[in-house]
């Protein structure tokens, strides 16, 4: 459904291989929680561009290819926490 591919000039990117229909699950990826403090010294370092909103005190790492899914200003797909199979993954539709 989906590929990495190589953009020139702005590194590794998510394509579509197929139609995905609206709600459609794309991919659901484990988290990394930070704690708290985790979540503060992370934030003082260019990893927290490629951090997600956790809680209101807590970041999160989204692992797999969740990290490389929508870093443009007019994303077209979205991602929320849920549960999946009993654990906790960012999932993308």
């Amino acid at each position: 459904m989906i590929n990495v591919k190589m953009y020139e000039g702005m590194g590794r990117g998510i394509e579509s291989s197929q139609i995905i229909f609206p709600n459609e699950i794309i991919c659901a990826c484990e988290l990394l929680v930070l704690s708290p403090d985790d979540t503060k010294k992370v934030n003082e370092t260019d990893l927290q561009y490629y951090t997600f909103k956790y809680n209101d005190s807590q970041d999160c790492l989204v692992l797999g290819l969740g990290e490389i899914f929508n870093h443009s200003d007019k994303p077209n797909i979205e991602y929320k926490l849920d549960v999946v199979d009993g654990r906790e993954m960012m999932v993308f539709k």
